[in-house]
């Protein structure tokens, strides 16, 4: 699938763990056997976790980008469309289109997001090669 078409599948959709959520949406554009395997397997944060850890052997997005080979981590100001944007703590994700961000917002569902506001320091951009 192309950023674009997963773009359209996911603007305005609300996010449902398991469902519609930010790991699937990068593993829908990025690593669509991954996306088969996790897609409506789990249902919350923690069963999520398991389902990740049975899958792919990670907790995280951040962990599976840190540890593939495929991906190699970006300086934030060379961010361009289709990069990851995954953030020190926490469990969200990005889709970056490089001046600016795809994935959940603030209402709980999926839309965009100005770049400024955040700190470059505050978030790891990893790129698939």
């Amino acid at each position: 699938m192309s950023l674009s078409e997963v773009i359209r599948k996911y603007v305005g959709q609300s996010h449902v763990r398991g469902k519609m959520d930010c790991n699937l949406m990068v593993l829908e554009l990025h690593e669509p056997e991954y996306y088969k395997q996790m897609h409506e397997e789990y249902d919350g944060l923690v069963n999520g976790v398991q389902q990740s850890r049975k899958v792919a052997g990670v907790v995280s997005m951040r962990q599976f980008l840190r540890k593939n080979s495929n991906y190699k981590r970006i300086i934030p100001a060379y961010q361009r469309q289709g990069d990851v944007v995954v953030f020190p703590k926490g469990f969200n994700c990005y889709l970056s289109l490089g001046d600016k961000w795809f994935g959940v917002c603030h209402n709980d569902t999926f839309g965009f997001m100005p770049l400024c506001g955040h700190d470059p320091d505050s978030y790891l951009v990893f790129r698939k090669e």
